[in-house]
């Protein structure tokens, strides 16, 4: 609502619509907000998110907001006084900072003292935190953002005793014997990670983290993975663009995992057992690796769910005849195969194809749908 116009100014003159519970300024120019311009809107306004304004302070008038528990501010360079961030702590309980150019930590957060998220990203120059600057949300913060803040440690985050989601990407931790201490605490709590886009040469070891289900650990310079680094609970993990040459062994201690994606790493080959045995994966990502051989029986132990099946921008050269057995498959994605030609020697696809007539198969070989030709030019093969 009202994004992208060229709003300068709100004043009670500016009739907004009665009983709004949410105001997206984003990309307006504004600059000034009068004391009585939100008054129509001071006990059902929840919501406020501010991007591109021309603020000198953050505007007094927010402070009439009685019942406001998001706040969200991006790519705006402001002060705050200690009046206007102890009136919005009261109800605030949502807070986004992104990209506002935070060097330090600023004393007024500490007035949000019920803040349940909160998220800081891209302050580049906020670098490490003080070891006790979340002592105030040890017992509140469930969601915690520090991505893109040129950070080289995280352990400020041990003392979140209800940490549920922690997003620490696009920073420059390289120590992984480090990040794996700092996350110890966090055992019992912490089901989501995202610690994809740093420097790190080896895993986090994750298993100490009893109830986690979703990591991120892609974008790294990670070669290899030990067995139980991580906790029997993950259910989705993406290992993409690191330096992996084969699918890891771990899989075999992951039980409960259904999403597995490892995109543009170095490996050339899908063996028979590199899938654990009964797998409950339901989604596999393999593309942009120089895969140039899958076995026959490369996805017979994923063949139970498997729904969808990623091997885009490979170096397969044929059709693999491992998916004759994938009977629950659903999408086979497998552009960008410059090498893939398809011969009679995939004919016996055929019959596995014609039994799957909803599934979608976006590929080609040559100058030929894949789909066409295992469902209509294959039958003409002697």
């Amino acid at each position: 609502m009202f994004n992208g116009n060229r709003i300068t100014s709100i004043t009670s003159r500016d009739v907004l619509p009665t009983k709004i519970d949410t105001l997206d300024l984003s990309d307006n120019p504004v600059s000034n907000i009068t004391s009585d311009a939100l008054l129509a809107v001071s006990q059902t306004l929840k919501s406020i998110k501010f991007r591109g304004s021309n603020f000198v302070a953050l505007p007094s008038a927010l402070e009439i907001l009685d019942n406001l528990d998001t706040l969200d501010i991006e790519g705006d360079t402001f002060t705050v006084s200690d009046i206007t961030a102890s009136k919005l702590a009261e109800s605030v309980l949502y807070l986004r900072l992104a990209n506002i150019g935070l060097s330090g930590w600023p004393a007024w957060l500490g007035k949000f003292v019920f803040l349940r998220k909160l998220y800081l990203e891209g302050n580049t120059r906020l670098g490490n935190l003080p070891i006790n600057t979340f002592n105030i949300w040890r017992l509140e913060l469930t969601d915690l953002s520090l991505s893109n803040n040129g950070a080289t440690s995280v352990a400020a985050v041990s003392v979140l005793e209800k940490l549920q989601w922690l997003d620490i990407s696009k920073n420059r931790l390289a120590d992984a014997m480090a990040l794996s201490f700092d996350l110890i605490p966090l055992g019992n709590t912490l089901k989501y990670l995202d610690v994809s886009s740093n420097i790190l040469t080896s895993e986090p070891r994750l298993a100490d983290l009893r109830v986690l289900t979703e990591v991120y650990i892609g974008s790294n310079r990670i070669a290899n993975v030990t067995n139980g680094a991580f906790a029997s609970t993950v259910v989705s993990l993406n290992f993409d663009y690191n330096l992996l040459t084969s699918i890891p062994k771990f899989l075999n201690d992951l039980t409960a995992l259904q999403n597995f994606s490892i995109q543009s790493n170095l490996i050339s080959s899908v063996g028979a057992h590199d899938f654990p045995v009964n797998s409950r994966l339901v989604s596999v990502y393999l593309g942009g690796n120089p895969i140039s051989y899958i076995d026959e029986h490369g996805f017979d132990n994923v063949r139970l769910l498997l729904t969808y099946l990623d091997l885009e921008n490979t170096k397969l050269e044929r059709l693999p005849l491992a998916l004759k057995v994938l009977t629950k498959l659903q999408t086979l994605w497998i552009p960008s195969n410059t090498l893939l030609v398809c011969t009679c020697e995939e004919k016996s696809l055929a019959p596995w194809i014609i039994s799957l007539p909803t599934l979608r198969v976006v590929g080609q070989c040559g100058n030929v749908d894949i789909k066409e030709f295992i469902g209509q030019l294959a039958s003409l093969c002697p």
